[in-house]
């Protein structure tokens, strides 16, 4: 439904939400990224506007440099 923000599940502390409904945005923000962290990742949705339709994207992250 518009205006409302979507219910959020968050599996690591470094990771927040960012993003609105309102303006069409689910952006995530990633903290404290390492080395580790590297790899693929998917982000999965559900619109509620096209009767629940599934959505899904792969991503891969690649970390170049490390803060200490």
């Amino acid at each position: 439904m518009e205006g409302i923000e979507p219910k959020v599940s968050v599996y690591h502390e470094r990771v927040e939400f960012v993003g609105s409904s309102k303006s069409n945005n689910i952006s995530i923000l990633l903290w404290n990224i390492t080395f580790e962290d590297q790899g693929e990742y998917i982000c999965f949705a559900r619109n509620p506007k096209e009767k629940k339709r599934n959505h899904s994207a792969v991503f891969t992250l690649i970390v170049v440099d490390q803060s200490m």
